[in-house]
């Protein structure tokens, strides 16, 4: 227990540097609550886990914010630690220490910064100091919430921990590394709002019936979605985004007009039943999408950049497939295929236990009316994402050192992906319409069969 006991005196004593006076117990072992429990390691954790909850609650009414701040890092570091401590493994114990070990340090910077009204880039700006109101201020990327923290947890579990180093060519200087898949299709998103999709015979669902008439069924598909959308008082924003994201990555783009029983479809009518077909389509999803509540509201559910760059190299990299993404963090959800990556890693001029990361995606943008057209140039999305990655130099492999922390910077801060997510391969298509469902496999039959 000694290098748990001394990673958290040395995060009291950097508390009480940074706050001036406190209330927090200078012993780890024998300061909580009693809980019974076998393992002695496990049952010192709990009980800290829940002293601290309760210090928290204390400094919260204080209305001392940095030392709130302090408390949160420590929760992290103790639920991290509980995780590592059940697989029984020293190696996973001694990286956890030395994570935090990292971060108390950026901590201490940061809480610096701060007091001076200075942001983490080192300039003087306005309005720095955190807000008491804001509950994970933008000054302080130590303190993950914790939704976010167990978001990249996941990415870690799923695709192993990220490393880096700088991208240098063989002289030695800097230059950028990419990966690339095959371009998805642009097709319209199916705005809620728009009754494109059901109003009239010659509609893509109108038309659908007409196939199914055919056959000798009593199908009603359109006015079934006419019934349940048509009364509905969507914003703007609200729409079929994500199904079109992942017809278009699963699926090949149709590229001509078919007559299926003397009833023509246009290649718009075309992708959008692809469209419609995937809105229950399964994926794998990282990032908390926004659910109308604080927990998730634009501040907290940013995909941080380290998860965010190590499902792009994994997925879009090594697998080869095109990943979605909620092209900004916020209320609204924007999603638009990624298949091309190219970035460039720096050393980090103002902090040796960081790197700079400048990129440049390439993403499908949807189209704004139904549109037969074909993918072209005026349907790809350019933006540029600058981020910062910590890393701790103790933990190294291949050259590379790993990363334990990640910062959107500049405009990315702002415009940057709010979640990623890729298809499951194989998955099952489907409506959230049940009379269409009834009949998916005259559909399936029918146009997707070749």
């Amino acid at each position: 227990m000694k290098g748990y006991q001394r990673s958290y005196l040395f995060a009291v004593t950097l508390l009480s540097a940074a706050c001036g006076s406190h209330s927090l117990s200078h012993k780890a072992s024998n300061s909580g609550p009693h809980v019974d429990c076998e393992n002695e390691r496990l049952c010192q954790i709990e009980a800290d886990i829940t002293l601290r909850n309760q210090e928290l609650e204390a400094a919260k009414n204080k209305g001392n914010h940095i030392e709130v701040q302090g408390l949160r890092l420590e929760l992290n570091y103790l639920k991290e630690l509980k995780d590592a401590s059940k697989k029984d493994q020293n190696e996973l114990i001694e990286q956890v220490e030395s994570k935090y070990d990292v971060l108390r340090n950026l901590f201490s910077i940061e809480t610096q910064n701060a007091a001076t009204k200075r942001n983490f880039n080192g300039a003087i700006a306005e309005n720095s100091r955190p807000n008491p109101d804001e509950a994970y201020p933008k000054p302080f990327v130590s303190v993950y919430h914790p939704l976010v923290l167990e978001e990249v947890k996941r990415v870690n579990e799923d695709f192993g921990e990220l490393y880096i180093k700088e991208t240098l060519n063989s002289s030695g200087n800097p230059t950028f590394k990419s990966v690339k898949v095959k371009r998805p299709w642009s097709g319209y998103w199916l705005p809620f709002r728009d009754r494109t999709l059901y109003e009239g015979k010659n509609s893509p669902l109108g038309k659908m019936d007409q196939i199914v008439q055919y056959l000798g069924y009593d199908s009603t598909i359109a006015e079934t979605q006419k019934k349940t959308f048509g009364i509905y008082k969507a914003d703007g924003w609200e729409g079929l985004c994500d199904a079109w994201a992942l017809a278009s990555v699963v699926t090949p783009e149709p590229k001509k007009s078919r007559n299926v029983y003397g009833v023509n479809f246009s290649v718009a009518d075309l992708k959008a039943l692809l469209t419609f077909t995937h809105a229950k389509y399964p994926y794998i999803q990282y990032g908390i999408t926004y659910r109308g509540d604080a927990d998730t509201d634009g501040t907290l559910q940013d995909l941080k950049p380290e998860a965010f760059h190590q499902v792009v190299t994994k997925v879009l990299g090594e697998q080869k497939r095109a990943l979605i993404v909620d092209e900004t963090a916020g209320v609204e959800i924007w999603n638009k295929p990624l298949y091309s990556y190219r970035w460039r890693i720096t050393k980090d001029p103002e902090y040796d236990f960081a790197y700079l990361v400048k990129a440049f995606p390439l993403l499908v943008k949807q189209k704004e009316q139904n549109s037969s057209s074909p993918t072209h140039v005026d349907d790809i999305l350019a933006p540029t994402y600058n981020y910062r990655l910590y890393v701790d130099k103790s933990v190294k492999k291949d050259g590379k050192f790993r990363v334990i922390a990640g910062q959107w910077l500049g405009k990315s801060r702002s415009y940057h992906p709010g979640n990623v997510k890729y298809p499951i391969l194989n998955g099952s298509i489907g409506s959230h319409n049940q009379e269409f469902n009834k009949y998916l496999d005259i559909y399936k039959r029918i146009f997707l069969t070749q």
